[in-house]
């Protein structure tokens, strides 16, 4: 039998500590970006045309792996505890199902171009487009149309339309922001 704890890396305190606050100003960076993003960019009252957030949390998965989850959820849940907290609850599978599309497309990305550098040869950059970017945003587009549109009691039409609004969206951010 091995022993995993001798393969895992082991942090001291101040690594810890380090690796956390890391964590907390990406959270914050996250929820700075999806403020502002409703501020300048709201389209149509549904999504926004732009979602430079998910680009962020793409880069924070490529950074930090699977352990960016929590400041990527963390992030979207204090946005809605500042300014949607009567419905928090309602987006709680958006927010994590969101975060687990992120850490999923980045963990297929990093899988087939064997780097964690998007834009070291035109193989990886079309990757994180193609790969990261694509199935996070259909993904992430298909969970929160679902989310949205069963508690908002939409019919099938509105909330395809807001899963395509939210699939570009989020691609664009990922295009634009994680390389």
């Amino acid at each position: 039998m091995t022993d995993t704890a001798s393969i895992q890396p082991k942090r001291s305190p101040a690594g810890w500590l380090m690796f956390v606050v890391q964590q907390a100003l990406c959270a914050l960076a996250s929820f700075a970006l999806i403020w502002l993003s409703f501020k300048i960019g709201f389209a149509s009252n549904q999504v926004v045309a732009i979602w430079p957030s998910a680009g962020l949390c793409v880069w924070m998965a490529l950074r930090f792996g699977w352990a960016s989850f929590f400041a990527q959820a963390g992030g979207q849940m204090l946005y809605s505890i500042v300014f949607q907290p009567d419905e928090l609850i309602a987006f709680l599978p958006a927010i994590a199902g969101n975060a687990f599309a992120i850490c999923l497309a980045v963990s297929v990305f990093k899988r087939f171009s064997n780097t964690d550098l998007p834009l070291r040869s035109l193989k990886t950059t079309i990757l994180l487009i193609v790969v990261a970017g694509g199935l996070h945003s259909v993904s992430a587009g298909a969970i929160g149309a679902i989310v949205v549109g069963t508690n908002a009691s939409l019919a099938a039409s509105q909330m395809w339309a807001i899963g395509w609004r939210w699939f570009f969206s989020d691609f664009t951010g990922v295009v634009l922001i994680a390389p």
